[in-house]
């Protein structure tokens, strides 16, 4: 419980100091560029949503042609 404890209030305050000292170093580009991620974020996830349908639908052409090649093999067997 204590550990949980520690990082609820550890990882906030983390953030907060980083930020200052980012302004300290860096002045006013410092929140540029915290906004610039900040705002591009979502696009991350819409982007790998995209992959993941185009990633399906390769998978799915790739099962057509092998059921496709299975039937044809099965076709050329030998009649006994």
């Amino acid at each position: 419980m204590s550990d949980f404890l520690i990082l609820l209030f550890y990882m906030p305050l983390s953030v907060v100091f980083c930020i200052i000292f980012l302004y300290v170093v860096s002045g006013w580009s410092s929140f540029v560029g915290m906004t610039t991620m900040i705002i591009l974020y979502p696009l991350v996830g819409y982007a790998l949503s995209l992959l993941q349908a185009i990633q399906k639908g390769r998978i799915e052409a790739a099962d057509a042609r092998i059921g496709t090649i299975s039937e044809s093999a099965l076709d050329f067997s030998p009649l006994s």
